[in-house]
This record gives C-alpha cells, structure tokens and sequence, in this order.
C-alpha cells in the first residue's frame, strides 16, 4: 500500500472530526500565542532584564518539580478512555485524585527548596508559593483526558480561550498601574481558576458528571506502575527543559537571566503547534495500531515529515532575522538575545520529534526507554550548562539545551526496539515522499 492510499485512507476516517478538532487546537494556541506575545512584550518592556529575570528564576525553579503536579498522566489516562470508555468515572477520578496529592507534593517540595537555595530572598519566596498554588488548581485538568480521547478540543478550547484572553487583560492592567514583580507570579492562580471553571462548565454542558467521579485504588495502582518511568522521565526533561535559567542565575546573574529567557521564550511559543498537533492525533495513532502495521507506520512517518519540516522552516527563518526580531519586540536593551534565539531556536525541530518518538514509545508500551532517554538528556543538560554558563553565559546555556535535546532524540537509536525510528528520521529528508505528502494534504478530496 502507497503512501497515497494510506494517507486517503486516514483521510476517509472520521477526517472532518479530526480536521475540526485540529483546527479549534490551531485557533486556541493562535489566540494564546497572539494575547501571550502582546502581554510577554509589554511585560518584558516594563520589568527590563534583570527583574524579568528574577520571575522567570521562580517559574523555572517551580518547574523543576511540575512532574508532581501532572504525574505523567495525560497520555496513559487518554489510552485507558479510548480503550475503556465504561471505566470513564473511574479514570478520571482517579487521575483527579492522583494529581491533587502530586499537587500538594509539589507546594511542600518546591518550598522547602527555595528556602534552602535563596534563604534571605523573600520575594523569590512568596512567587514560588503563588506558582506552586496555580500548579496544584490543575489538578481539574483532567477533564482534558476525557475530550482529548473523544476529540472533542472544541469544549476546551473555548473556556481556554476566554480564560487567554481574560488572564493577558488582567497581566495589561498590571502593568498599566504599575503592580509588584510579586503580582505576575500571583496572576498564575487567577488564570487556573478561570480555565478550570470553563472546563467544569464544558464537562457538563457535554452531558459528563464529575460528581460520579470515583477513585479506584487498584487503578491507582496499575496507572501507578505504567508511570513511574514517565515520572522520572518528566524530572529529568524539566531539568534539561529549566535547569539552565536556574544555573545561569546561580553562576552569572539575573540580567543575564532576562536577557536568555526572552529568547527561549520566542522559541517556546512555537513549541504549542507540535504539542497540539501530536496530542491530537494521538488517539487516532493509537487505533492505528490496532488497524494494521503498515497504515500505522505511515501515520507516523506523515507526522514526523510535516512538523519536522515546519520546524526547519521557522529555524532557518528566525536564525537569519533574528537580531531583527530582538530590536523589533524587545528593543536595544535585549540586544544581546539575538545570538541566543538565533541557536535556541533550532530546538524546536528536537522537541517535535521528541514529541512523536515519545508517543511512539508510549503505544508500544517502551516506557523504560523514555525513562534512559530523559536521563541521558538530563545528565547531558547539566553537564554542558556546567561547563558553558561560566564560560559564555547565556549563549553557552542556549547551546547546552540544543545539545541535550538532540541527545534525548537520538539516544533512542541504541535500542534495537526503537530501530524502526531511525528509517523514520531519515524518511524526513526523502523529498520525493515528502512531495507526495503534501500534494495529498492540499489536493486530496474525500
């Protein structure tokens, strides 16, 4: 079977469902990332380098603990809905449950360590409380589960979006008054309840009834088992993922802070497409699976070709107008950025592939391979950051990220389960394929 025939196959397949559910994610991330960069550069302007750097230090060192707060569930709860749908009260009260005491681990956790690291900084302090807080509220996000296995975005995306749009209204009128550094760590909290209201709102709107949720130990227990790997996997990609703006405030300074995390910030905004993209076909990969080998492997060869090719694109575009995005958005004072985004920003093609290869070992129940992969991205992340930061600063951190997160995508290679991965990769550069593909993507009609 041709590549052609694969695709229209998919195609036929409940494509409308699939298209409209990747055209509200598509709309939802294109209403945060238009409200997200107007908020970021007025935010960015108004706190200048140093106090900028001061609130990315309190996210970033609160990240560092987020696996507590969403367990590594999301995939494995939306695999057992797909497959279970009879089981759905149980599911997703049990992952409500879980994730609210993983919730208030995190609070006790990431306290207790930024008053061992900043011990006379209570500035720092009282932002790590507020952003800890907005990370436990989330624990309600597991309504998510439910519409992700049903691909149904439209039921989150709307509260998402008025939640968007709300919460950079309230960060605009922050800075209009002149607020506290503290106030835009604490806004965090007022964005979670407004989604997390929505997304109660459109759970039930939707016929669903979170007062039948219940929580099963033995579930717990088996969703348990199936994540741990993914939970010490999640450490480890947060530290390779954060770890770098913590080091550089601990060897270099805040300034340099501000100045590396408005590049990174550039570079992760465009990170929302491959996410919203890969969780929504995820499901439809997952049946896949069991429709046959083949059709399966094309689905995603057809995934890992056109977002590695759009991150190529935006990559190469943005290294060579970089420093004329730095003067644009930020002005003279962040200058320095410039050389930063121009290498940052190539991590968005590992991330994407990462995003698939992960999916990739999750249906195929290789959790343990994930587990070696984040690691040995992690290791690799501190090392460079180690040995870069005191040398180049923030340029050396945004080298060291690259590194760890190409790292983290080939190391897979090794294992001879994931070597089918490998005639994937390279199937990205085969260009007569890839002509297929997009001819079919643009001009196939069901």
């Amino acid at each position: 079977m041709n590549v052609i025939n694969i695709v229209k196959s998919f195609s036929r397949s409940r494509h409308r469902k699939i298209v409209s559910n990747v055209a509200w994610m598509i709309s939802d991330n294109a209403v945060r990332l238009v409200v997200g960069t107007i908020t970021f550069l007025w935010l960015v302007r108004y706190l200048h380098p140093e106090d900028f750097g001061v609130l990315n230090y309190a996210f970033s060192f609160v990240a560092l603990f987020a696996v507590f707060a969403t367990l590594e569930l999301p995939q494995i709860a939306i695999k057992r809905l797909v497959k279970r749908e009879d089981q759905k009260y149980n599911i997703i009260g049990t992952a409500f449950f879980m994730r609210l005491v993983g919730g208030l681990v995190l609070l006790v956790l990431a306290v207790i360590g930024v008053m061992i690291v900043k011990p006379n900084d209570l500035l720092t302090y009282w932002m790590v409380v507020a952003i800890s807080i907005g990370y436990l509220l989330q624990s309600g996000n597991v309504i998510n589960y439910w519409f992700q296995s049903k691909i149904k975005s439209k039921y989150t995306v709307i509260p998402g979006m008025i939640a968007t749009v709300l919460g950079g209204v309230i960060r605009l009128t922050l800075i209009f008054f002149k607020a506290p550094l503290f106030m835009f760590a604490a806004v965090m909290v007022i964005d979670t309840i407004l989604i997390m209201i929505g997304l109660f709102i459109s759970y039930r709107l939707d016929g669903q009834n979170f007062f039948k949720w219940r929580f099963n130990w033995q579930l717990a227990k088996g969703m348990l088992k199936e994540v741990w790997p993914l939970m010490i996997a999640g450490v480890a990609i947060a530290v390779y993922m954060r770890i770098d703006r913590v080091l550089l405030s601990h060897f270099v300074d805040d300034w340099s802070v501000g100045i590396y995390a408005v590049a990174a910030k550039l570079s992760e905004l465009w990170y929302i497409f491959p996410v919203a993209i890969t969780s929504t076909l995820f499901p439809k990969i997952v049946g896949a699976k069991m429709l046959g080998k083949e059709e399966y492997k094309m689905r995603l060869q057809l995934l890992y070709g056109v977002l590695a090719w759009l991150s190529i694109i935006v990559a190469i575009l943005t290294t060579i107008f970089s420093r004329y995005i730095i003067q644009i958005l930020y002005g003279s004072e962040y200058m320095g950025a410039a050389v930063v985004l121009s290498i940052h920003i190539w991590t968005l093609l590992f991330v994407s592939l990462g995003l698939i290869s992960g999916h990739y070992l999750i249906i195929e129940k290789l959790t343990k391979i994930w587990l070696v992969r984040a690691i040995v991205g992690a290791v690799t992340s501190v090392a460079l950051n180690l040995i870069l930061i005191p040398r180049f600063g923030a340029v050396g951190a945004a080298i060291a990220t690259l590194s760890a997160q190409a790292v983290s995508v080939v190391i897979i290679l090794v294992f001879r389960s994931c070597r089918s991965q490998l005639k994937m990769f390279i199937g990205i550069f085969d260009i007569y394929s890839l002509k297929r593909i997009i001819k079919t993507i643009c001009f196939s009609k069901e």
